[in-house]
């Protein structure tokens, strides 16, 4: 009988005891509890929140709003299975409110700077435009960047550009003409320099600009002239003072071209003044360049890279410094730089080390260096990990930079002496042109004969043909 009791009372204590094991794993199971919640979300507020402070510390809108989805996401994986379950989707659901209007916000705040950015560029735009005679470089770059901006208002601003630009190109024309017939001379020069500064944009060929210069240059005295020059330095040297060298050099420019043009006719005690005029402004202007560069170069040893990028950036940009000193400033930065950097522990970096300590017996190691950089470069799976110099020693690094700036220096002095050709070629244009206005014949087709080598070599193709039968028809007619 004790024995029967005590089989009926097994299932009961099974039951019991497996009840027991259900209440117990319920009390161990984690769950979040409201408070925790709460805590979670407020973060998220204040993170948001702070986003609206003007401090260093405070973290951006965008940083903020991640910070916020990665809660929302934490609380929803944790809510799933949770006794607490629904009171987290109900405050997940407010914080998810909160960082749509924050989202939401960001986008009308960008719009609207956007929005601002353009309405700017518009207003530089129409006020540039409006001027009688506009500046057309500006005006091109201000389209290039309503482009990045905006492409359906830059599509509007190219058509105002190219309408503007066409009809500014037959008024300035028609008005050097009507100046020179009414014996208007310094407006003529007024709008001939503009002619020339702007002649690409205004699409005035080479040919016109050279007629419209002869008829200035056939009707214009020699003291009228000079005037002008000397008025051109003074310009120059009050644009050097206010450090816009680029003013100040083209000022340069059109004294040397006009200057040029009455060789001739000026006594040689006279040209020789003003042509060490012009000399001496040249030399102010590359002076008060070096003395810029030098200001670059004290920031960069005393101050370090950031200062002297920032001064690179806003003086000698905005000065208008030449870009080979500005280059050299640049590489300058770059050498502070790469020697601060640690050197480079990788396969191809050790390599390159290899190869610069213990040189081919080839010569000059600087030819066994860029030899085997040309090899790295032709393997496609070398294109990521190119050598570059920083993982040079300093001298061979001076010395591929010394190489390269020796043939970047003569191509520089190519251009220019390239240039300086052109230019004189379209000085003796003007001048065969003057001579022809002037009915001097003989000495216009002498002039030509004796520099048509030199002119066909250095004028444009069409404006040397113009030329050329021109000539050949006044030839014709003193047979």
């Amino acid at each position: 009988m004790h024995l029967k009791s005590i089989v009926h009372m097994i299932p009961v204590l099974l039951i019991t005891f497996g009840i027991t094991v259900c209440f117990s794993k319920e009390k161990e199971r984690p769950y979040l509890s409201q408070t925790s919640v709460d805590t979670l979300v407020q973060q998220a507020y204040n993170a948001l929140n702070a986003t609206e402070e003007i401090s260093r510390a405070a973290p951006s809108r965008q940083d903020a709003i991640l910070q916020a989805k990665k809660i929302v996401q934490k609380l929803k994986s944790l809510a799933e299975g949770d006794p607490n379950k629904k009171y987290i989707l109900w405050k997940t659901g407010e914080l998810e409110s909160q960082i749509y209007l924050e989202e939401n916000g960001m986008l009308l705040e960008k719009n609207q700077k956007q929005r601002k950015a353009v309405n700017i560029m518009i207003g530089q735009f129409n006020e540039e435009l409006a001027r009688k005679r506009p500046d057309f470089s500006r005006l091109s770059q201000l389209c290039g960047e309503m482009k990045a901006a905006s492409a359906a208002k830059a599509g509007e601003l190219r058509l105002s550009y190219d309408d503007r630009r066409k009809n500014i190109g037959r008024e300035v024309v028609l008005s050097i003409e009507q100046a020179v017939e009414r014996g208007d001379f310094d407006k003529a020069r007024e709008d001939l320099v503009y002619c020339n500064t702007y002649q690409e944009f205004m699409g005035v060929s080479q040919t016109s600009y050279s007629l419209l210069a002869g008829k200035v240059q056939a009707r214009v005295t020699v003291e009228s002239e000079e005037k002008f020059i000397r008025d051109q330095i003074n310009k120059g040297y009050t644009a050097c003072n206010s450090f816009a060298l680029a003013d100040a050099h083209g000022a340069l420019v059109v004294a040397q071209i006009r200057l040029n043009g009455i060789k001739e006719a000026l006594i040689q005690r006279m040209w020789d003044k003003l042509f060490f005029s012009c000399r001496r402004l040249e030399k102010t202007i590359e002076q008060t360049e070096d003395s810029l560069v030098s200001v670059a170069q004290g920031l960069l040893r005393d101050k370090g890279v950031g200062e002297a990028s920032a001064y690179v950036d806003n003086a000698l940009r905005k000065a208008q410094v030449s870009s080979e000193k500005i280059a050299k400033v640049n590489f300058a930065i770059l050498e502070k730089a790469v020697a601060a950097r640690k050197p480079d522990t990788s396969a191809i970096g050790r390599e390159i080390v290899a190869v610069v300590e213990t040189p081919k017996d080839t010569g000059s190691p600087m030819t066994d260096i860029l030899a085997v950089a040309r090899e790295k470069a032709k393997n496609p799976q070398d294109t990521a990990a190119r050598p570059s110099m920083a993982h040079l020693t300093y001298t061979e690094r001076v010395r591929i930079r010394n190489l390269q700036l020796a043939q970047e220096g003569k191509r520089q002095r190519e251009e220019r002496m390239n240039k300086d050709n052109r230019d004189k070629a379209n000085a003796m244009l003007v001048s065969v042109y003057a001579l022809l206005e002037q009915g001097k014949r003989k000495q216009a087709v002498a002039q030509f004969a004796e520099n048509q080598k030199f002119l066909k070599e250095y004028l444009l193709a069409e404006a040397y043909a113009k030329l050329e039968g021109m000539v050949n028809s006044e030839k014709e007619r003193m047979k």
